[in-house]
């Protein structure tokens, strides 16, 4: 799984190939698609920060780092 870092780098590629894009169609396509990234990110983020909770709340290392 990736981190949230990398699905935020991904949105702001498709925002600036957006940006570049002649196309209208392409345009709205790309702009989507950074939007996806971006709430990839959010829910990779919460994902962790609930994970990190749980490892306060009863001491146990997670097993898996992300």
């Amino acid at each position: 799984m990736k981190k949230a870092s990398e699905y935020r780098q991904h949105g702001k590629e498709c925002r600036e190939l957006a940006a570049r894009s002649s196309n209208s169609e392409h345009r709205a396509a790309l702009i989507k698609m950074a939007e996806t990234w971006d709430k990839l990110a959010r829910n990779r983020a919460a994902h962790v920060a609930r994970l990190t909770r749980i490892e306060a709340l009863t001491g146990s290392p997670r097993v898996v780092r992300y």
